[in-house]
């Protein structure tokens, strides 16, 4: 009898040890498996978006959202949101106009603009506004506009992911064409 208990217990332990280092390795495993299902990166509007190891990407009907696995479920981990940008025919883009109604709408939400940047995404030029939360410290908001290919990329999250978020924008690429 107490051996049959032994193993029992044993087996519960066993069990309980696997599960607690899943638990442990919770976005790495989630990662790895997108990763293997899916590759390193994913295409969005002719775009090619690379994809860091433990984050993820979710296609929306016309959008997708990069988002990374956080170790907490309770933390909310950065996320990178790709949009098209829908202009009315007659609409002619100017930066000016477009960065003040970012800064107006983003401050509204509580965000104050911080700085501007030219970017390259995909071979077309882009710009960047910076936004810091005035509620939350250390919660950025980047928003980018890429007018040739009418499309935006927003990141929303701690201000120390900023740097995965540039990589992301530097290797996004031209999609190559189905063959």
């Amino acid at each position: 009898m107490y051996l049959v208990m032994a193993t029992k217990t044993r087996w519960k332990l066993g069990i309980l040890a696997i599960v607690l280092v899943l638990i442990i390795l919770l976005p790495e495993v989630i990662s790895a498996a997108w990763h293997l299902r899916y590759g390193r990166s994913v295409n969005f509007r002719g775009w090619n978006v690379t994809l860091p190891f433990e984050w993820f990407a979710v296609k929306s009907s016309d959008g997708m959202t990069l988002e990374r696995m956080m170790r907490l479920p309770w933390h909310h981990g950065p996320v990178v949101v790709f949009l098209p940008v829908h202009f009315g025919k007659r609409y002619s883009y100017n930066a000016a106009a477009y960065e003040r109604v970012q800064a107006e709408t983003l401050l509204s939400r509580g965000y104050r603009q911080t700085g501007e940047q030219h970017v390259e995404i995909a071979g077309s030029e882009g710009d960047c506004s910076k936004f810091i939360s005035v509620t939350q410290a250390g919660n950025y908001w980047i928003s980018c506009f890429v007018p040739k290919d009418l499309t935006s990329v927003d990141f929303m999250g701690n201000g120390s992911y900023e740097l995965p978020f540039d990589e992301i924008l530097k290797e996004v690429k031209r999609a190559k064409p189905a063959q």
